[in-house]
């Protein structure tokens, strides 16, 4: 066997390997069956768990996970019952935040019982093992399943758009405003999740880099915003040459940030206990 530099190995194929790579039919046969079981992962993420995308599957392999578990048991995501979608989901939420497959970090000891048993072992909550990235994951796919909109109205999803309707993860209120004297808010509060929405790049690039005031509409968005009153640009020029004004919208922008970074939590452990 020879390859691309020349090199010329003196072992020989396995006689099994060869053997089945000779049967046309029955690699024909299995190729279709990998197929249809990628298939049920992919429809199982986007019709159920509400990823429509790669962008927002932190952990890595998830796909060949999902598609190992529908070809061990050999079912289909059609036919999955509730109670296994919920575990499914459950497993895949706590998969997302933290990064693991189970209590390990090893993603063939894991397949391997998967193999051995047909089903995954739930990784263990930590909240020390919660990743920023895997929690805005989670809070996509949750956000998608409610039907999730952007500040102008517009339903967010990946599937068939334009490059203007690509989503991204957006500061509510703008890191370049909050990070500037007099206002100087600490790097982490700004970065926190609850500062963090979905919106598409066109919506993105009109709103630029300016306080949201009505621009979100909270009452049909569905991204864990209810009621809130947002700050506008002029409150913002008020802050910047007004130190009393400056100290009560900082502490609504602090509240606000918190708030909303609880009621993101709240419905993520509800879904993942």
């Amino acid at each position: 066997v020879s390859d691309q530099e020349g090199y010329t190995s003196t072992r020989s194929p396995d006689k099994k390997i060869d053997t089945y790579l000779k049967n046309k039919p029955r690699l024909k046969t299995d190729w279709e069956n990998v197929k249809k079981r990628i298939g049920d992962a992919i429809d199982f993420l986007r019709d159920e768990a509400g990823f429509d995308s790669s962008q927002f599957l932190t952990a890595e392999k998830t796909i060949e996970s999902l598609s190992g578990y529908f070809e061990r048991n050999n079912i289909r995501f059609r036919d999955l019952f509730r109670k296994r979608k919920n575990f499914l989901l459950k497993w895949l939420y706590r998969t997302i935040i933290m990064g693991l497959y189970s209590n390990t970090r090893n993603f063939e000891y894991d397949i391997k019982g998967l193999r051995d048993e047909g089903r995954f072992e739930l990784p263990e909550l930590n909240k020390e093992q919660y990743t920023k990235e895997g929690i805005i994951g989670v809070m996509y796919a949750i956000g998608r399943r409610n039907e999730m909109k952007d500040y102008e109205g517009k339903k967010l999803n990946w599937i068939g758009k334009e490059q203007g309707r690509r989503i991204q993860v957006d500061h509510i209120y703008p890191h370049s405003k909050l990070t500037k004297k007099p206002i100087s808010l600490d790097d982490n509060l700004v970065e926190n999740i609850g500062n963090k929405a979905f919106t598409t790049a066109s919506t993105n690039e009109s709103k630029l880099a300016k306080f949201p005031g009505e621009k979100i509409r909270d009452n049909n968005i569905h991204q864990w915003l209810e009621g809130e009153k947002f700050l506008h640009d002029k409150d913002y020029e008020r802050m910047m040459s007004n130190r009393s004004v400056s100290r009560k919208n900082i502490k609504k922008i602090k509240k606000f940030i918190i708030r909303r970074k609880n009621n993101v939590m709240r419905e993520i452990e509800r879904l993942i206990k």
